[in-house]
Parts: C-alpha cells; sequence; structure tokens
C-alpha cells in the first residue's frame, strides 16, 4: 500500500456512509471491518484517519474496537509523565508504566472558554 494510502480508501467510505446517513450500528461494523482488512495490507497512517474523524462516536467505536483510541495525553503537574487513557476519560490518569494521578478538573469561568486566571 501506497504512503497514506489507507487514509483515502478509509475516509471515503467513512464519508460516504455518513452522507448517505447511515446508523451507527452500520457505521461501526462496516468501519471496524475495513480498519480490520486495510492494516492487513500494510496501513500504518490509522491515526490520521482518527483524528479526522474524532467528532464521530461511530466511527470512533470501530477504532477502538480495533485498538486506536485518541490518547488523553494530560501531563502529571510535576513529573514528566503523559496520560495514555482515552480522551475525556474520568477516573484516574495512568501512563504507559501504570503511573497514575489523580484527574483535575478546573472550572471554566462564566461567559469564557478559558479556565479561570488564564490569559
Amino acid at each position: 500500500m501506497g504512503w497514506a494510502g489507507g487514509n483515502a480508501a478509509f475516509e471515503r467510505v467513512a464519508r460516504r456512509l455518513i452522507e448517505l446517513g447511515a446508523d451507527d450500528t452500520t457505521k461501526t461494523e462496516v468501519c471496524s471491518e475495513l480498519i480490520d482488512g486495510l492494516q492487513d495490507c500494510g496501513w500504518d497512517t490509522v491515526d490520521e484517519s482518527l483524528g479526522e474523524f474524532a467528532g464521530d462516536s461511530a466511527i470512533l467505536a470501530a477504532f477502538r474496537r480495533r485498538g486506536f483510541i485518541i490518547v488523553c495525553g494530560d501531563e502529571h503537574p510535576t513529573k514528566p509523565w503523559a496520560c495514555e487513557k482515552e480522551k475525556h476519560h474520568t477516573d484516574d490518569h495512568k501512563d504507559d508504566q501504570g503511573r497514575t494521578w489523580p484527574r483535575v478538573t478546573r472550572p471554566i469561568a462564566p461567559d469564557s472558554d478559558s479556565p479561570p486566571g488564564a490569559a
């Protein structure tokens, strides 16, 4: 398979499913099988297509089923650790070495998209 050839094939099919109004079950099943088949042919840029469809929960479910997630990436406040759990998880952070630390949520200031005190 050529450089990012799997991306073009996957994205074409996924976009068409969305355009046709396919239900979530159909999108998840079709995309899951397509991911599996493309990987068998050497698809190595899966993460690019994963990011492209981050807003579609059914397509994300297909990626998750095949072991691909958008990682949290939040960092420990004082140590060089980055969370490897799925983005938007609600439990404690955990890095690739199994080290955990509390997930801290920062309140959003009224009428603002920024945390309090942010410039």
